[in-house]
């Protein structure tokens, strides 16, 4: 996603077998196109990490313990005066 300029992403800390991750995101492009505007601007970028590690789940070798599936919601933004956006993967409650 940053090939695609979005932003420059980067995985802080990711752990699939537990479906938890947390993903920075410096300089969006959401929040660069909308000057003066606040809020979450970049919550559409969740569903892509939650499906990121479903599928780093779904596609593990046979005989790997693999995470449940996950949610991810973005939990600050840099529309919020925050230095960079945070997105944060759990488990999806069941």
């Amino acid at each position: 996603m940053s090939q695609r300029d979005w932003g420059l992403f980067s995985i802080v800390k990711s752990d699939p077998t537990a479906s938890t991750a947390t993903v920075h995101l410096h300089n969006s492009s959401f929040v660069l196109a909308q000057p003066g505007k606040e809020g979450k601007l970049c919550y559409m970028l969740a569903g892509w990490f939650a499906g990121a590690m479903d599928w780093v789940n779904d596609t593990a070798p046979e005989g790997t313990k693999k995470g449940p599936k996950s949610f991810s919601v973005e939990t600050q933004c840099s529309a919020e005066g925050h230095s960079y956006c945070v997105f944060e993967v759990t488990p999806l409650a069941t």
